[in-house]
């Protein structure tokens, strides 16, 4: 009996954390779009808050034009740009992208930002921020979410920071961004290159690594599914990148405090 009466929290919580997934399954697949969306406008939103965002110019301009060819028709994608020096990207719910400046100063090239976009918009269309969202608000918010209340979500979403996914998600992100590069004709080693060049020449782990862990085994999934299916001739994007890399960096002489 006292084994018993240890035992019993232990066995409550253990079914509280296994009931959280299955519930918060049910009410993703009832989310209305619309609701989505307004949970993404509600994490752009924190992002405008927390830094300056780049609406203009050559950098944000080959953000969006990337971001449009690798859109499928009918489908509603945002991209954004924010000025901040950090080598990070990120999906929210309701197709909003958001890319940080210093993503594109370490890109080489239009075809590795579009390997990042893809990998991002592949985040957007398997709902796995929205998954995220859900399942790190509690059970609470996820009862009032299967009542059809789902405003309480768009609040704790404003509160959330990065979103860290399991390496499942990430396999089936790389997998589907993958598969889009092939539609749009990009070259998909862009995204295998970046991955690379920030796996071996950043060492200290910039934020896209702590939340999109480019590991070794990543990296050889990622070459092997390239080598089975190439795919069709890449067509390359037309951006020449140097000038877009430039348009981000501060003028010379003395700046402003």
């Amino acid at each position: 009996g006292i084994l018993f009466l240890i035992a019993l929290p232990l066995l409550l919580l253990a079914g509280f954390f296994l009931s959280i997934d299955p519930l918060a399954e049910r009410v993703v697949a009832h989310i209305p779009s619309g609701i989505e969306r307004q949970i993404g406008a509600a994490v752009l939103a924190r992002t405008r808050a927390e830094g300056r965002m780049i609406d203009s110019g050559p950098a944000w301009e080959a953000v969006q034009i990337v971001g449009k060819r690798l859109a499928r028709p009918a489908e509603s994608l945002e991209f954004h740009l924010v000025d901040k020096p950090d080598i990070n990207a990120f999906a929210a719910p309701g197709g909003i992208v958001v890319v940080y400046a210093g993503l594109i100063d370490k890109s080489a090239s239009a075809e590795e930002l579009a390997g990042v976009l893809a990998h991002e918009i592949a985040h957007v269309e398997l709902r796995h921020s929205l998954r995220q969202i859900v399942k790190s608000a509690g059970l609470r918010i996820i009862l009032t979410g299967l009542s059809g209340d789902y405003a309480p979500l768009g609040g704790w979403a404003a509160q959330l920071g990065e979103l860290k996914f399991s390496r499942d998600a990430e396999r089936a992100a790389d997998a589907r961004g993958l598969e889009r590069l092939k539609e749009a004709r990009i070259d998909p080693m862009g995204m295998l290159r970046f991955f690379e060049t920030l796996a071996v020449n950043t060492p200290s782990g910039p934020a896209l690594l702590s939340t999109h862990p480019a590991t070794a085994e990543r990296i050889d999934s990622l070459k092997a599914a390239i080598a089975a299916a190439p795919g069709a001739p890449a067509q390359s994007i037309g951006i020449d990148w140097e000038p877009v890399r430039k348009a981000l960096k501060p003028p010379p002489g003395p700046q402003r405090k």
